[in-house]
């Protein structure tokens, strides 16, 4: 299953550590720079706000969605 962009970009980040925040602040460099864009519904997320907001979902929902194509282990707790 291939990485999306996101992924691919976090993933040689995900050592350790770096805390949620410090994930939050290099997704957010990486759309700075260009070298990520959001969309939805087609349209390409432009509103600061809007793009917080996608960058924040990305970072929270990015460990299960790891876990889904097998690249983490997530143990029971």
């Amino acid at each position: 299953m291939p990485l999306g962009i996101i992924e691919a970009w976090l993933l040689p980040e995900l050592d350790g550590t770096r805390d949620r925040e410090a994930l939050l602040v290099s997704l957010e460099k990486h759309v700075r720079e260009g070298k990520i864009a959001f969309e939805r519904q087609g349209s390409r997320v432009v509103d600061p706000s809007k793009i917080d907001e996608c960058i924040t979902e990305h970072i929270d929902t990015m460990p299960a969605r790891l876990a889904a194509q097998k690249l983490v282990r997530v143990d029971a707790q």
